[in-house]
């Protein structure tokens, strides 16, 4: 028992200020959205646990996949006269406990508004919108499902992320992995519920075992219930119970294992053996060819998971309606933003790394700004541009065509300059790209509520005049030129303003804190 309640505490002394900061931006947005709509407390909570089951697992999976591999303690953890099975078992319960109290938490705010407030929620066309209830349940079942279908989408892909992306070697990688999963668990569920729908009952037994496997069968149990199906229910809970199970039991032998796959003996044998008397290759001519040749090396990553992204993306909204093209497409590219920002910053300043590199002929600011506006070029050339083409082609349908698609790249743009900002002050992968989406809700969570946002200083107001001008342009279809330009400069140069007066700065601010090597963290 001394060894369980040793590594008890070194996780919660780990994971205190995480779940700290998970909690703080979960209760953030309910009760933003509480002020905002006070008798419509159902759709307050779903939308809540929505958002959070779809970031929160990314985050929590990057740091217990892959934080002791990051920072080089693993084989001082293997060292240890304490078998792997139970560090990895403890770190698997730990980050569940700390990724399911902050629901835990909104549950409580939204039961208590419940008992003092009379609620439209559950008969409300805003929670219908999303979420299906029987309009014969009470405001406390309605609640009561909505709290639990949050908490086992986020412990279904916390499940899936963990067993896939263990062993990782940076937080980052272990990220891209998490996002990859996690579109791929939202595709499964997606085409799950659609076979559902079309084909009730009579739905097959491969799309009821993807919806059943996927963190959407939530959404899934409601038709069950209403639908008077109670085998489905019992099958879909132990189902999940059985599933997550064995994807925890899966992470526990992998953890800390030497996989042989994942390691460079792997890619060695697929090329020619290179002997000790063959000389290194020509060194770089220039500082800007060896940063250009970093740069490519590292952007290989994004590469893979844009080449993933995508065609997922377009799967999914292809025979859709537009709000999932709209509704995935700006989410995981600033999820994908976060990411790249913090990834790729966090990992080359680190102390002993960071001091290499302040000894090398290159400046710290051309560093940075090369580093930046790569990582910017990235992001865009390899996810906005492709997404922003399907748009264009009308391969996808939405709901933002024509000038209004370059609002998400805008989106993007403004996670990516903070998710920077974060990991040159704080250089910490997690707590960067924690904090990150703190600053993200401190900014976006006043209009998705309906704060009164003054505007000219409401971006997402500005993306919805946008769209409505584009969509009234193509339906028209007037062959001249001017009026679409004249209406496009009208509504996108307040949005680049608008945007570039928070990226401007938070960039020239990370780029100080890099050249003066100033950081929180240390």
């Amino acid at each position: 028992m001394k060894i369980w309640r040793n590594l008890f505490w070194k996780e919660w002394h780990e994971q205190k200020w995480k779940l700290l900061a998970l909690t703080s931006i979960a209760l953030s947005v309910c009760v933003a959205l509480l002020f905002q709509d006070f008798w419509n407390v159902a759709f307050s909570l779903f939308f809540t646990n929505l958002a959070y089951a779809m970031l929160a697992p990314i985050l929590m999976g990057m740091g217990v996949c892959s934080s002791e591999h990051a920072s080089g303690v693993i084989q001082f953890v293997r060292a240890q006269p304490v078998s792997m099975r139970r560090v990895a078992s403890v770190r698997w319960i730990a980050g569940a406990c700390v990724l399911l109290t902050p629901l835990l938490c909104v549950s409580a705010i939204c039961w208590i508004v419940q008992c003092f407030e009379d609620q439209v929620g559950p008969q409300s066309v805003r929670t219908g919108a999303f979420f299906q209830l029987d309009s014969t349940w009470r405001e406390s079942s309605a609640l009561f499902i909505l709290s639990l279908a949050g908490m086992a989408a986020c412990l279904n892909l916390y499940a899936w992320i963990v067993a896939v992306a263990v062993n990782q070697r940076t937080e980052f990688r272990a990220g891209l992995v998490g996002l990859i999963v996690t579109v791929a668990m939202i595709f499964a569920g997606i085409g799950g519920l659609s076979a559902w729908d079309n084909h009730l009952p009579n739905i097959s037994v491969s799309s009821l075992f993807c919806l059943m496997s996927s963190p959407l069968v939530s959404l899934g149990i409601t038709d069950f219930i209403r639908n008077s199906l109670q085998g489905l229910v019992v099958l879909a809970v132990v189902w999940q119970l059985l599933l997550t199970m064995c994807l925890m039991q899966l992470m526990v032998f992998r953890y800390g294992r030497e996989e042989r796959w994942l390691s460079s003996d792997f890619f060695k044998r697929a090329k020619t053996k290179v002997t000790e008397s063959i000389p290194l290759g020509k060194p770089r001519s220039s500082q800007w060819r060896a940063l250009l040749w970093l740069q490519i090396r590292q952007s290989l990553p994004v590469c893979v998971a844009g080449l993933c992204l995508i065609p997922a993306i377009f799967l999914m909204s292809g025979d859709n309606a537009s709000d999932v093209f709209d509704g995935l497409y700006p989410v995981i590219g600033c999820v994908l933003a976060l990411l790249v920002g913090v990834g790729t910053f966090v990992s080359e300043l680190q102390p002993d790394l960071y001091t290499f590199r302040r000894s090398r002929p290159i400046a710290p600011g051309s560093w940075f700004w090369f580093k930046f506006i790569g990582g910017a070029i990235a992001l865009v050339g390899l996810f906005d541009f492709p997404c922003m083409l399907l748009t264009w082609s009308g391969g996808v349908r939405t709901s933002s065509p024509g000038f209004a698609a370059v609002f998400p790249m805008l989106l993007h743009l403004l996670c990516y300059s903070i998710a920077v900002f974060m990991a040159c002050s704080v250089r910490h992968s997690s707590y960067s790209t924690v904090l990150a989406v703190g600053v993200l809700m401190l900014i976006l969570v006043p209009e998705l509520a309906d704060f009164g946002v003054p505007r000219l200083l409401s971006f997402f107001t500005m993306w919805r005049d946008a769209a409505v001008g584009s969509s009234r342009l193509i339906a028209i279809g007037d062959p001249r030129l001017w009026p679409s330009g004249v209406l496009a400069v009208a509504c996108l140069c307040p949005a680049f303003i608008l945007v570039g007066a928070i990226v401007i700065p938070t960039t020239l601010a990370a780029a100080y804190l890099v050249k003066r090597d100033i950081s929180v963290g240390s």
